[in-house]
């Protein structure tokens, strides 16, 4: 009973075909009542007349469009003739539901075009180098690129032309950005490029310029160039999202109407707004207020948060800036130090891989697979119960003391010069010799243990210690440095392109969030090495610290756990050694293995007194924090570096920031269910 209207009359592939007011009078004649964009208002009229004498039955259509036209003014303007209130009228016409199926709309009019290599969805991104071509700028759709794996951009000059075409035909895929009609010049750049190297068009637009693009052989489209398409136009290139539209008009004898093709979503993050995924954005705001309170309370300079749920970021956002001094703000490039999520993001991963594959037994004694520790007090300690923390093991020893004498460093230890015998790189201007490590391999092997009662259990007490263990076990079975092993099994598959042991080595200093001004052992700010003083005198790769990551790429990690091990379309890990390893071990111990639980019926744990029992996740001194729940399909990244410049400063335990963040989470989550429930 609603007005129907016409698309646009004015598009060339109605009126160029349908002359002299033919295509209003089709128009007229398929039921529609009003007309939009007749480029051939005297002819149409002299036609629809003339129809209308000829037809009753089109007589009583003008008459019934006419009525139906004149009612809705009549309903709008007598029967309303007090003045609209335009008080919050914008949100009162956009909510945010609104505004989640513009999104859903968005991605389902999506559609592949071509897609004859079967390139789409790009699911390895380790294996090849990619670039990025845009003829416009287009900030959003760039910087949606670079969430999911490294791409380098560049812009088309025609000027640079040569040096364009040398740089680009050197990368495996030019990922185009054609948001556009292309002039001449360019369309003979691209037809040229295609024939060196791989080629993605990524065209946001109307359909009808997709005849520029009949020759090639990958071909992504969106009807409109807006930010919303932008970003998904990246998504669907990584397979973020699935692409199922097809094209609603004939475009060329190539490309005819319907034409489109299904391709799958890899399972990668994607955005969205919290309304999709049903939480309430009114009640994540609050989140704004407790980091601001951080911020301002000086319990932080800064920091990042991120909420996932069931595969979106429906919260991302960046607080204060690097250092007090407000001179450099956080942005989500910024990378911090993570401190002990070293222990599950790094050490934790390797192991479950060997574990899986049989290469090690969790109820194996340690010194099975380091004899060197026969004969010691860390002879008959179970893998399983270093993993859980409760191995008798000592929870922190200052090695780097014994480095020391009267305040001065021991000579032999270190040297203020890059050497071939002095390549341990602990601050600036200090090397640590490459022998150090043996010395803390030995003060490890030599350390003291708990003192316990005879035939009882260790009881759980968290302790650094055991990872020295694990890094050397690990190491030991994979043959092979344990960062190269990560970096080629797991970050760079999943496009955790930020992610990695030694940042200064990949990363400007000024992506790096400083830690602490050290005067105790370093006697500087320590800036892109790793806090941890014991990871610092082995060369800054450690088992318990030294990861260096932000928040997208962790989301990205623990998106992958919740997914049973599985990301970007590619397994890394078995279903069941995700559920084994992140389930509470012991009735006495609230660990997994490796992770970290919610204390359940603890007034105070490390996580919301909201998350379920399937919950896993870890802290870190510096700050930060990540949780999975499982129950609820959630991902909470929290990242700061709180002990800038003093690692004393601890008012951001003190005042809950991480805890009453997450408990926001779930509360939006409650809030959104009653609200609908209600309504």
């Amino acid at each position: 009973k609603g007005l129907e209207f016409t698309d646009a009359l004015n598009m060339k592939a109605v009126s160029d075909i349908h002359q002299n007011g033919e295509a209003e009078l089709m128009a007229f004649q398929a039921g529609n009542d009003i007309l939009l964009f007749s480029t051939q208002v005297p002819a149409s009229l002299k036609s629809i007349k003339k129809a209308v004498k000829r037809s009753t039955e089109l007589r009583h259509q003008l008459n019934r469009s006419v009525r139906k036209i004149l009612a809705f003014k009549y309903d709008l303007l007598k029967n309303n003739p007090e003045e609209i209130n335009t008080d919050n009228l914008f949100n009162s016409l956009n909510t945010n539901e609104d505004y989640a199926l513009k999104l859903e709309l968005y991605r389902n009019a999506m559609v592949t075009v071509k897609n004859k290599e079967n390139l789409l969805p790009v699911k390895k991104t380790d294996s090849k180098f990619f670039a990025s071509l845009s003829f416009n700028e287009c900030p959003t759709f760039l910087s949606a690129l670079n969430t999911h794996t490294f791409v380098a951009h560049y812009e088309y000059e025609s000027s640079a032309e040569a040096s364009l075409f040398d740089r680009h035909k050197n990368y495996d895929v030019t990922i185009v950005a054609a948001f556009g009609p292309l002039n001449d010049a360019e369309q003979a750049f691209l037809n040229k490029l295609a024939e060196f190297t791989t080629l993605i068009i990524c065209h946001a637009g109307s359909a009808y310029h997709l005849k520029e693009f009949d020759g090639f052989s990958t071909l992504i489209h969106a009807e409109e160039n807006n930010i919303i398409n932008q970003e998904l136009l990246a998504d669907a290139v990584f397979g973020a999202i699935e692409v199922n539209g097809r094209l609603p008009v004939t475009v060329s004898e190539a490309i005819p109407l319907g034409t489109g093709t299904h391709t799958a979503s890899t399972r990668r993050l994607t955005r969205d707004i919290p309304e999709s995924v049903s939480m309430d954005s009114q009640t994540l705001s609050g989140i704004d207020k407790i980091v601001t309170e951080a911020v301002l309370d000086s319990a932080t300079p800064g920091g990042q948060v991120l909420i996932a749920r069931k595969g979106k970021i429906i919260y991302e956002n960046n607080f204060g800036h690097c250092t007090y001094d407000s001179l450099k703000p956080v942005s989500s490039e910024t990378i911090y130090d993570v401190a002990s999520i070293t222990k599950v993001a790094a050490t934790l991963q390797a192991f479950m891989f060997l574990y899986e594959r049989g290469d090690i037994d969790l109820e194996k004694k340690l010194s099975f697979y380091l004899p060197e520790l026969r004969g010691t007090n860390k002879e008959h300690m179970l893998i399983i119960d270093i993993l859980t923390h409760q191995a008798g093991l000592w929870p922190y020893l200052p090695f780097w003391k014994r480095t020391f004498q009267d305040s001065v460093f021991i000579e032999g230890f270190y040297s203020s010069d890059l050497e071939n015998d002095f390549q341990f790189h602990v601050a600036p201007g200090l090397y640590a010799s490459n022998s150090i490590r043996d010395s803390v391999w030995t003060w490890v092997k030599n350390s003291r243990v708990i003192t316990k009662k005879y035939r009882q259990p260790y009881p759980y007490r968290y302790s650094d210690m055991g990872y020295y263990f694990l890094q050397r076990l690990i190491e030991k079975v994979l043959s092979q440095n344990m960062e190269e092993f990560l970096h080629q099994n797991i970050y760079n598959p999943i496009g955790m392109t930020s992610t990695g042991y030694l940042p200064l080595c990949r990363f400007p200093l000024s992506r790096i969030a400083p830690t602490e001004d050290d005067n105790y052992f370093r006697k500087t700010l320590v800036n892109g090495m790793v806090h941890d003083e014991g990871a610092a005198l082995v060369g800054g790769i450690a088992g318990q610290a030294g990861l260096f990551s932000n928040a997208t790429d962790l989301a990205k990690l623990m998106q992958m756990h919740l997914q049973g091990g599985i990301y970007g379309g590619n397994r890394f890990l078995q279903p069941g050694t995700v559920g084994l390893f992140t389930k509470q071990q012991y009735e006495s111990n609230r660990r997994g293995i490796g992770w970290d639980k919610p204390a359940q019926g603890q007034w105070y744990g490390p996580s919301s007194r909201f998350a379920s029992g399937k919950t896993f996740g870890h802290t870190g001194f510096t700050g930060t924090a990540v949780w999975a729940d499982p129950e609820f399909d959630l991902v909470f990244i929290f990242l700061s570096n709180r002990i800038y410049p003093d690692a004393s400063n601890k008012k951001l335990i003190r005042n809950n920031i991480r805890t009453r963040i997450q408990e926001v989470i779930y509360e939006s989550i409650w809030e959104y269910e009653q609200y609908h429930c209600n309504h």
